[in-house]
């Protein structure tokens, strides 16, 4: 995980800067402890491979009329340090998660970088008061919102898959063959004697120069020539098409605006609840992909205005 370099820390407001710095400290102690059950799981690894070169030799010594159960007692010590070794692993796995739930910061630390590289400006947003329904743990409101943020991205992409309503098909089709037709119309100029004053000739090649083509071999002036009927060809097909949920593009703008808006108050609500909980002793872990908006407790701003 790169690091979140202190340059780029002070340059957060100073609640944010802090913030940052105890979540790093946490960081950095839940590696400590990911070393610590690497370190366990190898030390394991090496009695085990110690176990079985010794019980190897104790077999080796046994007389050729082996006594009751010697090969088995020879062995043990190898089950044992293998049991071990499983519990080590396991440490190990469980070590690693905690330390891969802070690989958020990585999402903060670019965030900030893009932002403040670009002259951006950002103020100190206290978050809101973590609310819980009557009865309702900390976790419990967590599941909640973070339901309701599922449902924010489900209507999101739902919008992004969204039609076009028939008109504004009609319009962008009539807007792409007249910027066609607009290249491939043709212009007269009476002063050419040589029987091409509408320069057809030209409009029609298509030559290769210097391994590049020039010309469209007259389509744009074909698309000119029929521009109606190809319009009417294509507004027959956008008739014949079933369309459901249509969204205009000024209408999906508004919806991603309110999404997004919706989606950062969700968000925002989300790490109070988390930074409420760990001050009572409670570890709730964050989503990887949090706003950092919402994790530093910021909002943009541009000469000392909100955005």
């Amino acid at each position: 995980m790169a690091d979140f370099k202190e340059e780029l820390i002070q340059k957060l407001p100073r609640q944010s800067a802090e913030k940052v710095r105890a979540l790093i400290e946490a960081k950095d102690l839940a590696y400590g402890g990911l070393r610590l059950a690497m370190a366990a799981v190898e030390n394991c690894f090496q009695r085990l491979q110690q176990a079985e070169t010794n019980a190897t030799h104790a077999i080796q010594q046994l007389p050729q009329t082996r006594p009751h159960g010697a090969v088995e007692r020879a062995l043990e010590p190898i089950a044992r340090v293998k049991a071990e070794l499983e519990r080590a692993r396991a440490a190990e796995e469980r070590a690693r998660a905690a330390w891969e739930k802070f690989h958020f910061l990585g999402g903060l630390r670019d965030w900030s970088f893009k932002y403040l590289a670009s002259g951006g400006q950002l103020a100190y947003d206290p978050l809101p008061p973590a609310k819980l329904a009557k009865g309702e743990t900390p976790r419990q409101a967590l599941e909640r919102i973070r339901a309701e943020i599922n449902q924010v991205e489900a209507a999101w992409n739902e919008a992004q898959r969204a039609p076009m309503p028939l008109a504004e098909i009609k319009s962008e089709i009539a807007a792409t063959v007249d910027a066609i037709a607009a290249r491939g119309a043709p212009s007269i100029d009476p002063r050419i004697r040589n029987g091409d004053p509408a320069k057809i000739n030209h409009a029609l090649r298509l030559e290769t120069l210097n391994g590049s083509k020039v010309g469209d071999g007259g389509a744009s002036f074909f698309v000119w020539l029929m521009r109606d009927q190809i319009i009417n060809k294509l507004n027959a097909q956008t008739d014949a098409l079933q369309i459901d949920r249509a969204m205009s593009d000024a209408v999906r703008e508004k919806l991603f605006s309110d999404l997004a808006d919706r989606r950062l108050d969700l968000e925002r609500l989300e790490e109070s609840i988390i930074t409420t909980a760990a001050k009572e002793g409670m570890a709730l872990d964050r989503r990887l992909d949090a706003d950092p908006r919402a994790v530093l407790e910021v909002v943009e701003t541009f000469d000392g205005e909100r955005l």
